[in-house]
C-alpha cells in the first residue's frame, strides 16, 4: 500500500469539491435561476426608482426657480407692451386636449 503525499491529498480534495459543487449546481439549477432573476428584478426596480426620484427633483427645482423669480419680481413694475415671454416648458396637452381647451375658451 502506498502512502499519499500532501499534494495528492489536496488534489483529491479539490476534485471532490469541484465535483460536489457541480453536482449541487445541477440539482439546484431552477432555484439558482430564480434567485438570479429576483436579483435582476431588484436592481431594475432600484434603477427605476432612482430615475423617478431624480425626475421629480428636477421638476421641483424648476418650479422653485419659477417661484423665486416671481417672488423677486418688483411689485411696481412698469407696464410694457412687450409680448409675454413663452414658457420654457412645452405644454403636455395632446392635440385633442388643445382642441377641447380651445373650444372651451372660445365658447366663453
Amino acid at each position: 500500500m502506498s502512502r499519499l503525499t500532501r499534494d495528492e491529498i489536496r488534489r483529491d480534495e479539490v476534485r471532490e469539491a469541484v465535483f460536489s459543487a457541480s453536482t449541487w449546481f445541477a440539482e439546484h439549477v431552477r432555484q439558482i435561476l430564480m434567485g438570479v432573476a429576483a436579483a435582476i428584478a431588484v436592481v431594475v426596480g432600484v434603477v427605476l426608482f432612482l430615475n423617478y426620484r431624480d425626475g421629480r427633483e428636477q421638476e421641483a427645482s424648476y418650479l422653485l426657480s419659477q417661484a423665486l423669480e416671481v417672488y423677486r419680481a418688483p411689485i411696481d413694475a412698469p407696464a410694457t407692451d412687450a409680448k409675454p415671454r413663452p414658457s420654457r416648458r412645452p405644454s403636455r396637452r395632446t392635440g385633442r386636449a388643445r382642441t377641447v381647451a380651445g373650444r372651451a375658451t372660445s365658447a366663453v
